[in-house]
């Protein structure tokens, strides 16, 4: 599936766009979840202090049922996605509007909260949720003050259980969707455009690798079997070059040698001839000085002799040169 470099290019964008299309959805979804938790807590900053003004909830470490009952009834028609709990200064839930078995935690963090009074912080700013043992949510919190005692803490959580479950309901469709449908678009047109940027560098890759095994087919000897490119479909372009490649260099170097024993055989050859040629060029050399130095002194016999002998070292070394 992957074998030319066009098809492994385009699977690698392929990877890439999914991997920073999963990255964007991630970081959106973040963002935007942080968003509305800044928002809400900003909205609601003030709730609690709200309801502490309302009545005195508890006083002398009693708690008032009837007032608390009434205020989380009136918050409840008012806004049921918030949950409200008494806390003691302790961090201890002593009353809330749920069911027993709804509360998993019944300490809650003070930390949280220390920096939610401060009013200095960067929200949001998130605290223990008691129908959860791990969770956290924004919030809006408001010491009980009575007579100058601190008596307690109206701890509320903006987004109770009934507001996740509208929230994961929208998040499993339209987020969902809408996240998927730009993710495929996005990778699409990324496609679309890798491929037209891709293909005719690969296509120009590829003429050059066909050029170069045409190359290296008409340089070799008409018994030496020449390799097909078509034959090759294991590996890429590049690596059909690589082969290409291999195979001209060895059919080089075995030229370079050829040529270098052609050189070789040459020299001995040239080496063979000049002592060949040497040896009757000398000796019709010899007989024709002496011919000249001793014209004189030399007998009609000799002479005739000494032409005879040089008349066959003509003769010989002839036969020599044509046979070179």
């Amino acid at each position: 599936m992957f074998k030319t470099l066009f098809a492994k290019w385009v699977g690698i964008l392929f990877l890439l766009c999914c991997l920073l299309g999963v990255m964007f959805v991630a970081i959106t979804y973040w963002t935007h979840t942080s968003y509305l938790k800044e928002a809400r807590q900003k909205l609601n900053y003030h709730v609690a202090e709200h309801v502490v003004h309302e009545d005195v909830m508890i006083e002398k470490g009693r708690v008032n049922q009837e007032a608390l009952k009434q205020m989380f009834h009136m918050l409840m028609v008012v806004n049921p996605s918030i949950e409200l709990y008494l806390i003691d200064p302790k961090g201890k839930v002593l009353s809330y509007a749920a069911p027993q078995d709804k509360i998993k935690l019944h300490h809650v963090d003070l930390k949280p909260m220390e920096k939610f009074l401060q009013k200095e912080q960067s929200l949001p700013i998130l605290g223990d949720d008691p129908r959860s043992l791990n969770r956290q949510k924004v919030f809006s919190v408001a010491p009980i003050v009575v007579n100058g005692h601190l008596e307690g803490y109206i701890y509320i959580i903006l987004g109770g259980e009934d507001y996740d479950s509208i929230t994961n309901l929208l998040k499993g469709s339209y987020i969902l969707r809408m996240g998927l449908l730009i993710l495929g678009v996005g990778i699409f047109l990324v496609m679309i455009f890798g491929i037209m940027l891709f293909k005719p560098i690969t296509k120009r890759l590829y003429r050059l690798t066909q050029d170069m095994a045409d190359f290296q087919k008409s340089d070799l000897a008409p018994t030496t079997s020449a390799p097909n490119l078509e034959e090759w479909t294991r590996g890429d372009e590049i690596e059909l070059m690589s082969k290409v490649f291999a195979r001209t260099k060895k059919r080089i170097q075995k030229q370079i040698e050829e040529i270098q024993n052609s050189e070789n055989l040459r020299r001995e050859l040239m080496t063979n001839i000049s002592h060949d040629l040497k040896t009757p060029l000398t000796s019709l050399q010899g007989y024709i000085e002496t011919l000249l130095m001793k014209q004189k002194t030399l007998s009609d016999k000799d002479i005739q002799k000494y032409l005879r002998i040089a008349q066959n070292q003509s003769v010989r070394l002839e036969r020599l040169i044509n046979e070179l």
